[in-house]
């Protein structure tokens, strides 16, 4: 017996239903686009994430101002196109946290941004990706 194609969003996986109840409209494409694709089955589909990350103050400067439109992060939580991310803005950087022992302290500023592209390989060390951000609309 087959089974109907499903309408899913191409960016995170999301069914159709879920996603026009999460969003007004593509967080990636923005009004008006639509972002849906026929899948036969979602068996082999991984369903986009949220990863809520620690982020030093001039990195999250930077992409508040839109400077920066791109993350690059240890390759340890299965990043991928699609998923994202909430930037947490720390009081101090890693650097003044694990050399001079500062606690780690948020600042409650926090900016959300989806994942467009996945870079690995081409020179990175195994263990980096870059990510490719984009403002939710």
């Amino acid at each position: 017996m087959n089974n109907p194609s499903i309408l899913v969003c191409k960016h995170c996986y999301a069914p159709q239903s879920e996603h026009v109840a999460r969003y007004a409209a593509c967080p990636i494409e923005g009004m008006g686009n639509f972002c849906f694709s026929s899948l036969d089955s979602t068996a082999d589909v991984q369903l986009a994430q949220v990863h809520e990350l620690k982020t030093d103050p001039e990195p999250f400067s930077a992409v508040l101002s839109g400077e920066k439109t791109h993350e690059v992060r240890t390759d340890d939580r299965n990043f991928k196109v699609g998923d994202t991310l909430v930037l947490k803005e720390t009081r101090f950087t890693r650097r003044e946290m694990f050399e001079l022992g500062w606690p780690l302290e948020y600042t409650g500023r926090r900016l959300t941004r989806f994942v467009t592209h996945i870079q690995r390989g081409y020179g990175l060390p195994d263990n980096l990706v870059v990510m490719s951000l984009a403002v939710p609309h």
